[in-house]
């Protein structure tokens, strides 16, 4: 991650307004701002993606060869959107750059000056543009609103050009805006992800923070395989996302998970509690 970007976000994040933070569940992302903040713990990732079946999609446990996969209803629950609403779809276009204009009613100089390669967008000169907009005029709240989900789905959701925003966010941003759910596509992007990890690859197109949380905190006995068939369980830094006291005492993160329910802080910052 970009750190001049990572403390952008935070101090963006920190500055939202009740209002915002209330409006920001409009889109169906509000936990991500706490979830950002989770440190991605690889080695108990990699201890189960080795459990994983690239060709079923579904991760193979315990002395029975159990199955699960992710469901779409609990990714949802994590990330905050609601399973019931239509889902978010990936718009085919032949360009972006007018949809980025729209998006944020920017000139076509002024677009241009963020955009490279009439693909992605640079994310720092955007927080600068909107970060530190004030105002009681609805329209330029909402554009404020649009530019700090843009680069949560940039900078963290789809984390996979730090520093960088996809174009193709913009259509699916304005989708989210009418409560769409973005479910859909984090799910099957983690699938996807995972399919390819399993085969060697290292490219996530998906932060693997959701699955992460997932893992530990709904599936307790698949968590104790993967402890049990790990050859790396001396080294997993176990991070204290399940609700109760913390292993070794590591740290806790202010949000408890259960199966389809999730409850999160109200204060949307991220802070450890240690």
């Amino acid at each position: 991650m970009n750190p001049s970007f990572n403390h952008s976000m935070h101090s963006w994040a920190r500055s939202l307004s009740k209002v915002e933070k209330i409006n920001l569940k409009r889109y169906g992302l509000s936990p991500i701002i706490t979830l950002r903040g989770v440190v991605i713990d690889w080695n108990f990732l990699w201890a189960c993606i080795r459990l994983w079946d690239p060709e079923a999609h579904v991760f193979r446990f315990g002395a029975m060869m159990e199955e699960m996969c992710p469901l779409f209803e609990e990714f949802c629950a994590i990330i905050g959107c609601d399973p019931n609403a239509p889902l978010v779809r990936h718009e085919v276009k032949v360009g972006y750059v007018q949809s980025f204009e729209s998006l944020f009613q920017f000139s076509r100089p002024q677009a241009r000056a963020m955009i490279v390669d009439d693909q992605k967008a640079i994310l720092l000169p955007l927080i600068d543009e909107f970060s530190e907009v004030l105002s009681d005029d609805p329209d330029q709240m909402r554009l404020r609103m649009r530019a700090f989900v843009f680069c949560l789905l940039s900078g963290f959701l789809f984390n996979k050009d730090p520093g960088f925003g996809d174009l193709r966010f913009c259509p699916m941003i304005r989708q989210m805006e009418d409560m769409s759910c973005i479910g859909g596509i984090v799910l099957s992007e983690t699938i996807r992800s995972l399919d390819r990890a399993a085969l060697g690859f290292e490219d996530w197109t998906v932060s693997p923070i959701i699955l992460q949380v997932l893992l530990l905190s709904s599936f307790p006995y698949f968590f104790f395989c993967v402890l049990i068939h790990s050859f790396v369980i001396e080294r997993i830094h176990y991070s204290g996302l399940v609700e109760g006291s913390p292993l070794s005492g590591r740290c806790s993160y202010p949000f408890a998970l259960q199966p389809f329910s999730v409850s999160y802080a109200e204060d949307l910052d991220h802070t450890p509690v240690c």
